[in-house]
């Protein structure tokens, strides 16, 4: 079993390497906090407004509706083939 004191010093040590690692971490953190400033400052406008993004979003809603409108088909035509309608089973 160890010493007192060895117990004592083993306690002093963890403490100073508990207390290097939260200021370790608290300037990590202060650091990461300096960088998203910076970001959001050089992001400027908010890229969310753009008239590219408007754009993007018509697309995808268009080609989001012609999926949706596909598999709409293809439903139909899966139900046709099982209920014995073969020439549907062909596309």
């Amino acid at each position: 079993m160890r010493t007192a004191e060895a117990r004592a010093r083993d306690k002093a040590i963890i403490k100073q390497l508990n207390e290097d690692q939260i200021a370790y971490v608290r300037e990590r953190d202060a650091r990461y906090a300096e960088g998203w400033d910076a970001y959001r400052r050089a992001r400027g406008n908010n890229r969310y407004e753009a008239p590219a993004y408007e754009a993007d979003r018509r697309a995808y809603s268009d080609a989001h509706s012609e999926y949706e409108a596909a598999m709409a088909e293809w439903r139909r035509d899966v139900a046709a083939c099982r209920a014995g309608y073969y020439e549907h089973c062909a596309r």
